[in-house]
């Protein structure tokens, strides 16, 4: 339980780290940096637990971090609070993971959703009676409703997925948030990639591509 309690926490103050850090960012470059998550996660499987990995796999993920690198291009944009946020919320989703793979079979991974849902508006409470509140429009409470219930879906569905599969396997599906995110960020602000963004794109396409390949392979492949 104390797994769960954990990880509940790194994944709230995750949460609040990518709100605060998207008021200043692009939601398209908040993804990428965010995307050396998965490369973490993949490193500490193989360090930690001693997942293998697999040839194809570890391609997958190289050509993933650098497919975040040419999108994200961290070093022009030098060090800000943004910068920091999103790094940190990085770590936060890293260490999300390892004690994701930590927490018992025994507990539900609907339970661990449900406690992960909990732990944001518990980090929020601080927040609010310091800074105070700004009352919402309805409209916003259902926009929340529906973040609060792809949330929790995201999590027990990737529960699920650290229970059959190494994080290793997992991390280069987790790309697929980038193009992604290129899409909404279009859609709901106008923001239009550039060549850099597309390449970047295109080479964490390959990498979910090899994985699926590695996954579907005979385990003596690689």
């Amino acid at each position: 339980m104390p797994a769960v309690i954990i990880r509940s926490a790194c994944d709230g103050l995750a949460s609040l780290a990518f709100v605060f850090a998207l008021a200043e960012m692009p939601l398209a470059t908040l993804t990428a940096i965010m995307m050396l998550a998965p490369v973490l996660s993949a490193a500490i499987g193989a360090l930690i637990f001693g997942e293998r990995l697999t040839r194809r796999l570890t391609i997958s993920v190289v050509l993933g971090f650098i497919g975040v690198m040419i999108f994200a291009r961290p070093i022009s944009t030098g060090v800000n609070l943004p910068l920091f946020l999103a790094c940190s919320a990085t770590l936060l989703l890293s260490a999300r993971d390892l004690f994701t793979r930590q927490t018992s079979a025994d507990i539900s991974s609907g339970l661990v959703a449900l406690l992960t849902t909990l732990s944001v508006p518990v980090l929020v409470a601080p927040i609010i009676a310091t800074r105070g509140y700004l009352p919402m429009h309805p409209q916003d409470f259902m926009l929340l409703a529906y973040a609060g219930v792809f949330a929790a879906a995201g999590t027990w569905i990737f529960v699920q997925a650290t229970r059959i599969a190494t994080l290793a396997e997992i991390a280069p599906f987790r790309y697929s948030a980038l193009p992604l995110s290129l899409v909404a960020g279009f859609i709901v602000w106008g923001d239009l990639p550039d060549v850099a963004m597309l390449v970047g794109s295109l080479l964490i396409t390959v990498a979910g591509i090899l994985a699926l390949a590695s996954r579907s392979a005979p385990s003596h492949q690689g």
